[in-house]
């Protein structure tokens, strides 16, 4: 990926430049791309494709070489798998991963040909700067809790968002976590995206369970991908939920070593959560939930963000005498998600019909006391509200 600047208007982007093999290109990361719009979502441009000078090819070693296990260590374990065959079931379901090319087998490894590059031109985020880098650095370990809150909370609306438009991101993890310049956290590389909702001849999407698809299984990597995709075929996106509560996890928990980190790693893999004691009792929760083997039981996504919106432990002794809220989530609000359910020490709307308890009472204020009120926190107002006004006012 290369920092590119435009040489009319100056402005600047991000090309990322893969290489392919034109007889066997899948346009789908592109196709994705160009379908989504969010904020939590790395903002797609254009693309294109530039022939090569001549093709090249270069062979990958097997697995097991000393090579490969170099390079294995420095690619987060990235796991590579070839090709099921395709049954009369399953043809038009079945998604493979990454680029198609040109292969060949030789006694060494895999040999792999390209002969052009694949130009995608995105908006420019902090360069070198994502979630990976972050919590490799200890950087996020530093933050302030609403501020690392707030990073999360990017992440659950960009994987709503693009499940609400019938995506799963099959690789979501810290390196295609990218952190713009606002330090908003934004989801990319969707070269493993692929369309869940599948429609039916009388164009219906199918809902329920059982109606789910069948897509390549062992696809990802090793440390996010969900049990089902390992051992299956049919899964959907709540095989994106088991990548986001390992995301979650290594977001809370510092981790030294590599071999440290690929220990604690494996232990949450097996259920084990022992190294969640140190972390608050919400995030535990929501971290057990995602890993759960069993998909059904991995909370939705609206559970998650009610759990990580609760106080932090250290804010919960606030004085419980001024008026206590969450914020609602107005259009200016920062976070593009759901709207939130308010909880009031001291209601100020009209009362709802057949109230008659104190409780339910609309407060009387003056125009000048309202203000005093209102001035630190974001709050919807009932137009009706009863107002106290003086003879001369």
């Amino acid at each position: 990926v290369y920092e590119a600047r435009h040489r009319l208007d100056k402005t600047k982007c991000a090309l990322k430049i893969v290489l392919i093999d034109q007889k066997k290109f899948e346009t789908r990361e592109v196709e994705t791309l160009a379908l989504l719009d969010h904020v939590n979502v790395l903002r797609y441009h254009e693309s294109w494709v530039t022939d090569l000078p001549k093709p090249i090819s270069y062979t990958k070693a097997f697995e097991g070489d000393e090579e490969e296990e170099e390079e294995e260590e420095d690619s987060d374990n990235f796991v590579c798998f070839e090709k099921e065959e395709e049954d009369s079931s399953s043809k038009n379901n079945n998604a493979i991963g990454g680029y198609s090319k040109s292969t060949s087998t030789s006694s060494k490894g895999l040999e792999e040909k390209y002969d052009a590059c694949l130009v995608i031109k995105t908006e420019l985020c902090n360069p070198g700067k994502t979630l990976k880098t972050l919590i490799e650095c200890g950087e996020i370990f530093k933050m302030d809790g609403r501020d690392r809150q707030k990073l999360f909370l990017d992440i659950v609306f960009g994987l709503q968002y693009i499940h609400d438009n019938g995506f799963m991101h099959r690789d979501l993890k810290p390196p295609n976590i990218f952190i713009s310049k606002e330090n908003r956290a934004k989801i990319g590389d969707f070269g493993f995206a692929r369309k869940y909702i599948m429609s039916d001849a009388n164009g219906a999407s199918p809902t329920s369970e059982k109606d789910r698809v069948c897509f390549s299984k062992n696809l990802g990597t090793s440390y996010y991908i969900a049990p089902e995709v390992e051992n299956s075929t049919v899964y959907d996106r709540k095989a994106d939920f088991y990548s986001l509560g390992m995301i979650l996890f290594e977001m809370y928990y510092k981790m030294g070593s590599a071999m440290e980190r690929d220990k604690t790693m494996n232990k949450l893999r097996e259920q084990d959560f022992s190294d969640l004691k140190n972390i608050s009792w919400n995030i535990q929760s929501v971290i057990q939930s995602l890993l759960s083997h069993e998909p059904s039981s991995r909370m939705e996504l609206e559970m998650v963000i009610d759990k990580i919106m609760q106080p932090l432990e250290h804010q919960q002794s606030v004085e419980k005498t001024k008026v206590g809220a969450q914020q609602v989530n107005s259009p200016d609000m920062e976070y593009p998600g759901p709207a939130r359910k308010l909880s009031f020490q001291r209601q100020i709307s009209e009362p709802s019909p057949g109230a008659t308890s104190e409780k339910h009472q609309p407060v009387q204020a003056t125009a000048e006391e309202l203000p005093k009120l209102t001035h630190s926190l974001k709050i919807r107002v009932n137009k009706n509200i009863q107002f106290d006004r003086e003879e001369d006012d």
